[in-house]
Order: structure tokens, then sequence, then C-alpha cells
């Protein structure tokens, strides 16, 4: 498969995860100032790794010569974007901890570590663009176990 194309799903991934957590701001808005606020930056920092793919894709664009095709499934990536989908349908007033407990499952998805090890394959110029969105995963997972633990008293009563 061509490398543009799992570039392609992986910032649709990250797209989709910003607008998630714009979604989970807004429907906690009104209730829950400080988790509200809290996944509106989250959904600012998923932005910012979707530029980072975008910047990617204009290596890839300008250099395309230099990247190999890559042997993924891209089945895992949709099925992750559906289960976004999927909690939005079901959860139209989300609670804080479901919206919590959700999230830490998407930031911890092995899956897509599986993808970017394998974007990373394709040259050595993307070592350091996927590590970067690893290391950001990890670290939005532990922001959240973090807050679940500042705010725990909020999420016993939700």
């Amino acid at each position: 498969m061509e490398i543009i194309v799992v570039l392609n799903a992986l910032e649709k991934l990250e797209t989709e995860l910003g607008n998630f957590y714009e979604w989970l701001s807004e429907k906690l808005a009104d209730e829950h100032d400080d988790t509200s606020g809290f996944f509106f930056r989250m959904s600012t920092q998923e932005r910012s790794h979707a530029n980072l793919v975008r910047y990617g894709k204009r290596l890839v664009h300008q250099n395309g010569h230099r990247f190999q095709n890559v042997d993924v499934n891209l089945d895992p990536l949709n099925e992750f974007i559906a289960s976004i989908a999927s909690f939005r349908e079901e959860h139209s007033r989300p609670r804080p901890t479901e919206a919590l407990l959700f999230a830490m499952k998407l930031e911890t998805d092995t899956e897509v570590d599986v993808h970017r090890s394998a974007i990373e394959s394709t040259n050595p110029e993307f070592t350091n663009l996927m590590k970067s969105l690893a290391d950001a995963d990890r670290k939005h997972f532990e922001t959240l176990k973090e807050f679940a633990n500042r705010h725990s008293q909020m999420f016993s009563a939700s």
C-alpha cells in the first residue's frame, strides 16, 4: 500500500480524535467546566498531531521516490474511528467518567502503534515524527490518569 494512503488514514484518526475531544468539551461544558476545559485542551493537541501527519504527507509528496510502500491493514484504524462514532451515538450526554474511561482506551490502542511502526520503517525521516506521535499518546494517557486522580470525587459521583 502506498505510504500516502496510510498517512491519510492516520491524519483522519488524529483529526477525529480532536473532533471527539472537542465534542466532549461541548457536551460537558454546562455541568463540568473543569472537565470541559481539559477535553478542549486535548482537542487542540490532537489537532497539532494531525498537523504533524500533514507535514509527513508533504515530505512524501516532495520526495515520493524515497519512501517505500507499506504492508498494513487499515481495518483496525477504521474500526478505531468507528468506535468514536459509536460512542457519540450511544452517549448523547456522556458522564465525565464515561468520557474519561473511553478517552483512556483510545489513547492506549496498540493498533495505532503498529501502523506508526510500519510508516516509520519506510524512511528514517519518519522515525522522529512517529516517535513524537507515540510519545504524545503516552503523555495523553498519563494526563488523563492524573486528571482522574485529581478529580476522583467528581468521577465517583457521576
